[in-house]
């Protein structure tokens, strides 16, 4: 006979030794701390996701609030920048140069402003005053404000410029960019000099971080900015003793319009509730597996593809979907208690973040200070109207509307009393229109535009005159004015179709020039392109 080998090892549990309760017990267990675990690999995949969502639609947000804050500051310059301009020193010390060469009295015309100062120098900071010839070829620069730059327009710039012809080159022209020398990024603005024929062309150059750091502002978490050298540039922080453990940093990298990355933008989120609804679902998922029968268990076993697996890839992939970026999509919250709590959290904050997009969006279309349109909503809409005059040949009007002697007034009642008498103007102008599709908006200033679509020249004069007499009727006193001893509206009407007008740019300036027929008529009165 054989004898056994003493040396093979018994089975770590014996099939004739294990009793069913026990057997099940272990099959109880396993299954339990099995289920634990997919449902902790899950339930982290789904916080990932969520908080991946989080991340990408506050980078979102910032390139929201970047571009409305680069839009406000372009409005900003091109107000001052046509404050510089059409100082009669400047245009007559460049005619001087042009005659002598000598560049010293035009140094002297741009150390002014950033030595005495200029409008809206609270709300911007100037380093850089510069003149170019009608070629684009530099003349001179302020000696005052930053030391270094090359003394030439920025490339881009330059390139848009010398391709402009005929009214085009009059346009402003301006972006983000990064000089080469100091790798400091600035913001220039170009403007002409000499109205519609221009002189030469002056350049405002400026440093974007002051304005830039409103973005924390508009979106009331902390805020740094770096330079793309990694250096510590500005930061904004509306909290104080900030718990680091519980912020997660998105990042958002603003490229200039040069092409080149300009800064490195550092948002900080406090994620503690998050994390905290977060590991409340985890406890109570846990909780209730763990508590199962084993008679559950057998059921779960034979059920659970088609009411956990099934149900999580599902709901994986929706929330991978609004990772993406499809806002629209709503996660399916049919199922069991814990992933319809998932998914209810999950909603209500991809229902959030999309509801701050769509407010800083509209935020970014109206003017804060009167309610109404902004410049960029105007230019969107005139666009949008040109195209359907284009298409349909109805007739399409546009009132630009201009308070008389307004720099008289704000210099004697003050700048409050001033934004309070814009404010009104604005409302008298919104109520003389009744049709959805007519449009006011601020055009800058003490300016303001109406969109008048299928109207015709008739009907342009009969709103400007309900606004003449409302404005009338408001009597708001104005002692500086020449003309009344009330605030007065000079106003200027262009209706298509009209000869040699062929853009909504031209139509702009057509309403501009029968404006500037008004003022130079006497002011409070209504002047068209037929007079």
């Amino acid at each position: 006979m054989t004898k056994l080998d003493s040396t093979k090892k018994a089975p770590l549990i014996k099939a004739e030794r294990t009793s069913i309760r026990l057997f099940t017990t272990l099959v109880f267990i396993s299954s339990a701390v099995l289920a634990i675990l997919v449902f902790l690999i899950v339930s982290n995949q789904a916080r990932n996701a969520a908080l991946e969502l989080q991340k990408k639609s506050l980078s979102r947000v910032i390139s929201v609030a970047t571009d409305g804050v680069l839009t406000d500051l372009r409005d900003e310059l091109t107000v001052i920048g046509n404050s510089l301009q059409h100082r009669p020193e400047i245009r007559q010390t460049l005619k001087e140069f042009y005659k002598n060469g000598n560049s010293s009295s035009l140094v002297a015309q741009l150390d002014d402003p950033l030595v005495n100062g200029y409008v809206g120098a609270v709300d911007i900071e100037l380093v850089k005053l510069r003149i170019y010839n009608k070629d684009y070829r530099f003349i001179a620069e302020s000696s005052r404000g930053m030391k270094g730059l090359k003394k030439n327009l920025p490339e881009f710039i330059s390139t848009k410029a010398k391709v402009r012809e005929g009214a085009n080159s009059l346009m402003t022209l301006g972006g983000l960019w990064t000089d080469n020398n100091s790798k400091t990024t600035l913001y220039s603005l170009l403007l002409p000099i000499g109205g519609f024929k221009a002189l030469g062309y002056i350049e405002v150059i400026i440093n974007p971080v002051f304005n830039l750091i409103e973005v924390g502002k508009l979106t009331q978490k902390p805020l740094t900015i770096y330079s793309m050298k990694g250096e510590k540039i500005e930061d904004y922080s509306p909290i104080n003793n900030l718990n680091k453990l519980t912020l997660e940093e998105i990042e958002y990298t603003l490229i200039g319009d040069d092409n080149k990355n300009a800064f490195r933008m550092v948002l900080l989120d406090d994620v503690s509730e998050f994390n905290q609804e977060m590991g409340i679902t985890r406890i109570t998922a846990i909780a209730s597996f763990a508590s199962l029968t084993i008679v559950a268990i057998l059921i779960v076993l034979s059920l659970m593809n088609r009411f956990l697996f099934k149900p999580i890839q599902h709901m994986t992939k929706q929330m991978q979907r609004v990772t993406d970026g499809e806002l629209s999509i709503k996660v399916d919250d049919r199922g069991l208690k814990d992933f319809h709590d998932l998914a209810l959290n999950f909603n209500t904050m991809r229902k959030m973040v999309e509801n701050s997009m769509q407010t800083l969006e509209q935020m970014s279309l109206k003017d804060p200070l009167t309610g109404i349109g902004n410049r960029r909503i105007f230019d969107q809409t005139l666009k949008h109207e040109w195209l359907n005059y284009m298409r349909n040949g109805k007739p399409l009007s546009l009132i630009i509307f201009d308070i008389d002697f307004f720099k008289q007034f704000n210099d004697l009642y003050g700048h409050q009393k001033g934004d309070k008498c814009i404010q009104q103007v604005a409302q008298v102008i919104s109520k003389a229109i009744y049709r959805p599709s007519d449009i006011a908006c601020r055009y800058g200033g003490e300016e303001f535009t109406l969109i008048l679509p299928d109207t015709t020249l008739e009907g342009a004069l009969y709103i400007a005159g309900l606004v003449r007499q409302l404005i009338d009727e408001l009597r708001i006193p104005h002692r500086k004015s020449l003309v009344s001893d009330f605030i007065t509206l000079s106003m200027g009407i262009a209706t298509t179709p009209l000869e040699g007008v062929d853009s909504a740019e031209e139509l702009i300036k057509a309403a501009d020039t029968a404006l500037y027929l008004a003022k130079e008529k006497g002011r409070n009165q209504v002047r068209t392109t037929k007079d």
